[in-house]
């Protein structure tokens, strides 16, 4: 498989016109302000959801100063998560620096997190149709939600209500970048609707395999802290499929495990051998695999292959 700098190459330019547009963004501000939104840069990652557009748009054509736009609108939307992601989870940590909150504390956070949302729709006036601005608010609506519903529901859920909750908190966005991506383009609602359905799909395959990097991986590698879901009581799916395969007595043992603050190494132990991160590695492959079969319709090209190969990726990726 591909790295990512691989599997981004034809679109690397059209990232680096995005940085450049994020980076005013944060520059606008100076004095305090700047001091703390400077920081957000630290935030930079994998732009996994710019990608997604950015592919999505050559795939159909050339890329314009909208595309371009829209990427970086995206990436606020979901930088500014973040820093409320952060601010929920007690996090110190994220792309391997000191979080948000961390430097600044909760309230300052949550500003901030708030000004970058504001960036983000003060730059989508710029380029969406009432259509596309539509997508990026239902989309940023669906995030909310999908995080409360998760905060709301402690303790073991139904894997199907599992997998609403990671559609709206992650799916949606990804989804979201994909349709306003083939839009912006001039591409039919049929495109438009199949672009999205692979996004949604790819986000969901993504989100599981964060699920199972929260207990697999090394902080100094992942570059975020891990184990906040485990504290905060929000079962993901590796532990859900655990509870799902117990017998009731089993279960009460589970249940009284994870409410003691050094049951990880414990817990990891056992999700491993009972094969429930294969189980859920293996659903992340089928969401994936389904994303990819959204695109059957749409003439096979280099950009449509790296936007499916990132779909694989997603799952296969160890930070």
């Amino acid at each position: 498989m591909r790295n990512l700098d691989e599997i981004y190459e034809p679109i690397a330019d059209d990232l680096r016109k995005t940085e450049t547009i994020l980076g005013e963004v944060l520059a606008a501000y100076s004095g305090s302000l700047g001091a703390v939104l400077t920081q957000l840069a630290n935030y930079s990652g994998k732009r996994f959801r710019p990608a997604l557009l950015l592919l999505t748009a050559r795939s159909r054509g050339p890329v314009t100063e909208k595309h371009i736009q829209a990427a970086a609108t995206v990436e606020l939307i979901h930088t500014a998560s973040l820093a409320h992601d952060d601010v929920i989870d007690g996090a110190e940590l994220r792309r391997g620096r000191p979080s948000l909150n961390r430097l600044f504390g909760n309230q300052v956070s949550v500003i901030a997190g708030d000004v970058l949302f504001s960036e983000a729709f003060s730059l989508m006036a710029r380029f969406a149709s009432p259509a596309e601005l539509s997508a990026l608010s239902q989309a940023t609506a669906e995030m909310a939600t999908g995080e409360l519903s998760q905060l709301l529901a402690q303790g073991p859920i139904p894997e199907e209500q599992y997998m609403e909750i990671v559609s709206r908190k992650t799916g949606a966005l990804c989804g979201a970048a994909c349709k306003v991506g083939a839009s912006l383009s001039g591409s039919p609602a049929s495109e438009q609707a199949a672009f999205e359905t692979f996004g949604r799909s790819v986000g969901i395959a993504f989100q599981i395999a964060d699920d199972c990097l929260d207990f697999l991986g090394e902080e100094t590698v992942v570059g975020k802290t891990l184990g906040t879901d485990l504290k905060a009581n929000k079962w993901t799916l590796p532990l859900l499929r655990l509870y799902d395969i117990l017998g009731p007595e089993e279960r009460s043992e589970l249940l009284e495990l994870t409410r003691r603050a050094d049951c990880k190494a414990r817990l990891v132990e056992t999700l491993s051998q009972r094969g429930c991160f294969g189980y859920a590695y293996a659903r992340a492959q089928e969401f994936a695999r389904s994303a990819e079969s959204h695109l059957a319709g749409i003439e096979d090209g280099l950009c449509k292959a790296r936007l499916i190969e990132l779909g694989h990726y997603a799952v296969a990726r160890r930070k």
